[in-house]
């Protein structure tokens, strides 16, 4: 009977160790944000937090609540100012299939240019664990707008205080979690058209923000009198710029006004996503100073949803919105065809406006290859007799890529600073070298650059300079030999480029012919 009981326990040890075991491996796969905000912007316990949110959803009234919602604008304040204003939008999701959420969050804490993402695995709050969309998250990488930045995600609020309500609504989804950081209008583009390539009709966008941020304690007081009509007004005229899906205007406004809208840049980036013939719709609208009776400083507050749906692309319309990276193996991207396509109209390009100083006209039709209008870095470099005579170009995916040559081809010509224009005279004796560039990527350091593969990018003290791939192989150049001749090139010592330097990488399909 004792040895029974024995192995008994003895069992039971083993698998408990087994269990805790296999507990611990599975944490360590994941990595789990824990949330910073329970306790304080919303409840800790998660009966009390999950009431009170049906409660929220349970005061929006039925005909408040829309269908086809593709994109919303919600605020981001602690829940017992804002939540209830961002239930009516969140409420339209309720019995949806969706089952991915895109949060776009503004940035608090950190100034940063571009977006944030980071390599969380998964998002705890107390009503459970969110699993984040890692594949889409990884592709998103591979362009240098989005970047891993854990100091953006480390307490930053506008992001964590979506998810307990999108929880209590959709069952079974995960989270594309980013935060905006400063976005030129290129930059807001090409974000815009990567996000885009990962909407389907079961995705939806949220973009976090709060509207006005009234008084002293803000630093924003541009009238002192009928504060409540005239925050109002205010908001609205911002509001109105969203409806319209007017991203241009509505910069213009927060530019103009100086309207304190903490997520205008997640709102700017929404609208760059959304389909220009989306419907837009205020749900509701209130202040803190409405909350309080407190007007001295108060923050305004807005739902608003976007209806309709995501287009299925053309398979034209998607290779024309990728990089040469995402379409394929960047050494195989253009093919022979495409690339004399090119030398040809680079040649045209050339002869006619150095003889002309007119750029020919070249239309583009439906036959043109969708790879030749989608956008890609392109350089074109103008040789003679071996020696360089002119080189210019884009490192960024700016542009089409016939366009971009077609540019590129007089710049070299004509614009580079280091030779005299070439003359008509040397026409038959100028050779030109496309390149074809993938979006540069950030490495660790110098370590990880491969001579003759990568296009290189050196950054330090606010200077710059970059080499094509080619650059070292034709100059018979070691790594070390390389970067130094690049920090010269970015007017730093020679040895600048060994500590404290920031480096990216590119690749190049290059291609040239000899008249």
């Amino acid at each position: 009977m004792v040895k029974t009981i024995f192995l008994i326990v003895l069992v039971i040890v083993i698998l408990s160790i087994a269990i805790i075991s296999d507990s611990d491996n599975d944490k360590k796969m994941k990595k789990i944000r824990s949330s910073s905000l329970a306790g304080s912007w919303y409840e800790r316990n998660p009966e009390v937090l999950s009431s009170q949110i049906d409660t929220f959803l349970e005061n929006v009234p039925k005909d408040a609540v829309k269908q086809d919602i593709i994109g919303i604008i919600a605020p981001h304040a602690g829940y017992a100012y804002s939540a209830q204003t961002a239930a009516y939008a969140y409420k339209c999701l309720k019995d949806s299939d969706i089952n991915r959420v895109i949060v776009l969050a503004s940035s608090h804490y950190s100034v940063f240019n571009g977006i944030a993402i980071t390599d969380a695995t998964h998002f705890e709050t107390p009503l459970g664990i969110i699993e984040v969309d890692i594949d889409t998250v990884n592709a998103l990488s591979k362009n240098p707008v989005f970047e891993q930045n854990e100091n953006a995600h480390g307490k930053e609020h506008s992001l964590e205080i979506q998810l307990p309500l999108i929880q209590k609504i959709l069952k079974n989804f995960k989270i594309i979690p980013l935060i905006v950081g400063n976005l030129d209008e290129n930059d807001n583009k090409t974000a815009a058209r990567l996000i885009s390539k990962y909407l389907d009709d079961k995705t939806v966008i949220v973009a976090s923000s709060d509207f006005t941020h009234f008084g002293a304690r803000f630093d924003y007081i541009p009238f002192d009198n009928n504060i409540k009509e005239n925050l109002k007004i205010l908001d609205m005229g911002a509001i109105d710029k969203i409806k319209a899906h007017d991203t241009e205007k509505f910069l213009e406004y927060i530019y103009k006004t100086g309207a304190t809208i903490c997520g205008y840049r997640p709102i700017a980036l929404l609208l760059e996503i959304l389909p220009k013939d989306s419907g837009a719709e205020l749900l509701k609208y209130t202040t803190s100073g409405e909350l309080t009776g407190d007007y001295h400083n108060s923050v305004s507050y807005a739902s608003i949803v976007f209806t309709g749906k995501f287009e299925n692309k053309k398979e034209d319309e998607i290779m024309e919105n990728k990089t040469p990276e995402e379409q394929g193996n960047e050494e195989e991207y253009l093919s022979k065809d495409e690339q004399e396509f090119l030398l040809k109209l680079s040649r045209e390009i050339l002869n006619t406006f150095v003889e002309t100083k007119k750029i020919p006209d070249f239309h583009t039709n439906e036959e043109l290859n969708p790879k030749l209008k989608g956008k890609a870095g392109v350089f074109v470099t103008l040789t003679k007799f071996g020696q360089l005579r002119g080189c210019i170009g884009y490192i960024q995916p700016i542009e089409a890529l016939y366009k971009a040559v077609i540019k590129n081809t007089i710049n070299a010509a004509v614009h580079d600073t280091r030779f005299v224009p070439v003359n008509k005279d040397e026409l038959s004796d100028i050779d030109i070298e496309i390149s074809v560039l993938t979006p540069p990527k950030k490495v660790s350091g110098y370590e990880d650059i491969i001579i003759g593969k990568h296009g290189m990018i050196l950054e330090k003290f606010g200077r710059s300079a970059v080499f094509l791939p080619q650059v070292a192989i034709e100059q018979e150049w070691d790594l070390a030999t390389t970067l130094t001749h690049l920090s010269y090139k970015a007017g730093l010592p020679g040895d600048a480029w060994r500590e404290g330097t920031t480096f990216l990488v590119f690749t190049a399909q290059v291609f040239g012919k000899k008249e």
